[in-house]
């Protein structure tokens, strides 16, 4: 089968007869159509982040079975935990990981155990479908705020996350949303999707201080976490959703705004099964979703694309997918 082959780090390779996977009982075989490109997916390849080589990287997929159109939940739970007794999967002591931890998505074929296979509403695209992954994980987020449709919110981060963050919550019925953010064409599609846009560096930003009911963190930086603080009016809540990009001190003066405004932080990670449907849903009732894939590649163009997203140099970029 073709697969795209993190050889080392920073070094892609198309290998067109890589050995398909073997499967193991109790797992599902799945023929891959499409797999997003995650912004994790850039430090594992380029910044020795990898946890082995060679590796075939990519978590986001959805591809075909003989059952039909379904999407991988990545996270392999051990089901013997105590987080999985009570059916956090996403909590597993000892989770593995498709896409990371063993072979993923970059590839025609893929197996999971039956448990992660999720099925879709037929007629999904795969330049759509793809996005499952990433819109349960937001569906997952959402659980944890305290949202009412009269909240006003704020995403900080202009990703493709934060972007589809405006499309859930409107689908929510959440009216008043704001995106901050450092990218004009970014922005734009915030904007087109119903929210509020700022400019992270711009003046602008201090007449909404103290302003928010909740803030989702979709940057992973430390001026997103000092505005989000900033922002957030009292006892407000900041939901964390992405990874960090670096170690963060908090400052005197940010640890006594937390303190003075009691906003409460809650942790986010990953997303559980039964958000994928929902997600899957999403999607069939907004297919405009499919407006945050700026790129799409099929999968021989994949070691060129990877070096070009990890230098910058795809214009207008914003998130891409590979499609088989």
């Amino acid at each position: 089968m073709k697969a795209l082959v993190l050889k080392e780090n920073g070094i892609f390779e198309l290998n067109p007869n890589h050995p398909e996977p073997m499967q193991a009982a109790g797992e599902i075989l799945v023929k891959v159509t499409a797999a997003g490109v995650c912004s994790s997916d850039i430090p594992r390849s380029f910044k020795s982040q990898s946890y082995f080589y060679p590796a075939i990287l990519g978590h986001e997929i959805v591809g075909e079975t003989e059952s039909g159109e379904v999407a991988v939940y990545p996270l392999i739970a051990c089901r013997a935990c105590d987080a999985c007794s009570k059916e956090v999967f996403n909590l597993c002591r000892t989770y593995d990981y498709i896409g990371s931890r063993r072979h993923g998505g970059f590839a025609e074929q893929v197996v999971a155990p039956s448990a992660n296979i999720i099925s879709l509403p037929k007629g999904l695209e795969p330049s759509l479908s793809v996005l499952t992954e990433p819109v349960a994980v937001l569906i997952h987020a959402l659980s944890k705020a305290r949202l009412l449709k009269e909240s006003r919110v704020l995403i900080v981060g202009d990703g493709a996350m934060a972007l589809l963050l405006v499309k859930l919550l409107s689908w929510r019925g959440v009216k008043d949303i704001t995106i901050l953010g450092k990218y004009e064409h970014k922005l734009v599609l915030a904007q087109e999707f119903g929210a509020k846009a700022i400019f992270s560096d711009s003046s602008e930003i201090l007449k909404y201080n103290n302003s928010f009911d909740i803030a989702f963190e979709l940057a992973g930086s430390i001026q997103a976490y000092e505005s989000a603080i900033a922002l957030l009016k009292f006892q407000g809540q900041w939901i964390l959703v992405s990874n960090i990009k670096q170690d963060f001190a908090l400052s005197k003066k940010d640890f006594s705004t937390i303190l003075r405004k009691e906003l409460v932080i809650t942790g986010c990670w990953n997303s559980l099964p039964h958000e994928w449907p929902t997600a899957g849903e999403f999607l069939r009732l907004h297919p405009e979703a499919k407006k945050v894939i700026s790129h799409i590649f099929p999968i021989h163009e994949g070691p060129k694309a990877m070096q070009a997203i990890f230098e910058k140099k795809l214009d207008n970029y914003i998130k891409a997918a590979f499609i088989f």
